[in-house]
């Protein structure tokens, strides 16, 4: 069988309301645990080998408009 590599490169933002920077960040890493692990039986039933390169940013608070 032959394999192909399929590259993605994705940069989402997430404008998220909360009272702080701890909890914006706690219910970001919330979100992207859920969509990570919502995946993962997909991967190891097709046999996928999944690299990643994750960049994550210091979060930036809104300006109020």
């Amino acid at each position: 069988m032959k394999k192909y590599l399929v590259t993605r490169e994705i940069t989402e933002d997430y404008i998220i309301p909360a009272n702080d920077e701890k909890e914006a960040l706690s219910i970001f890493n919330s979100i992207v645990n859920y969509k990570d692990s919502s995946i993962s039986d997909l991967i190891l039933q097709h046999n996928i080998d999944l690299h990643t390169d994750i960049l994550k940013y210091k979060p930036v608070e809104e300006d109020k408009d």
